[in-house]
């Protein structure tokens, strides 16, 4: 949210994806994982946010029905800010990196000098 107002944008009608909503890396379980519930205040403020997953297609946590979506330029670049939960292996951090408007990495796997936000 601090993110977006920064930028001079609400938290209302953005479009946000959170790459790895597993609970840990290279886990294929969301029981107990944070990052749903980083998900709910976003959706509570109107913003579309979206999952992709890789270690599974969907998931209904949290009320939440989750479908994860494929990463690429494109889909990427459709979006006002992705936060990186959790670091896969299996992510093109290279990738996500050079497609993301605004980049929140929570698990401190890019480098800040690259304009990413670290919580």
């Amino acid at each position: 949210m601090e993110a977006l107002n920064q930028s001079v944008k609400s938290m209302h009608g953005s479009r946000a994806v959170v790459p790895g909503i597993a609970y840990k890396k290279n886990v294929d379980d969301t029981g107990e994982s944070p990052e749903v519930e980083v998900m709910q205040l976003p959706l509570e403020k109107d913003t579309d946010v979206q999952c992709s997953e890789p270690l599974f297609p969907s998931a209904q946590e949290y009320q939440l029905a989750l479908h994860s979506i494929p990463l690429s330029a494109e889909s990427l670049a459709d979006f006002d800010a992705v936060l990186l939960c959790a670091d896969h292996h299996g992510f093109d951090y290279e990738l996500i990196l050079k497609s993301s408007a605004m980049l929140i990495d929570s698990r401190g796997r890019l480098p800040t000098s690259s304009g990413v936000i670290r919580t």
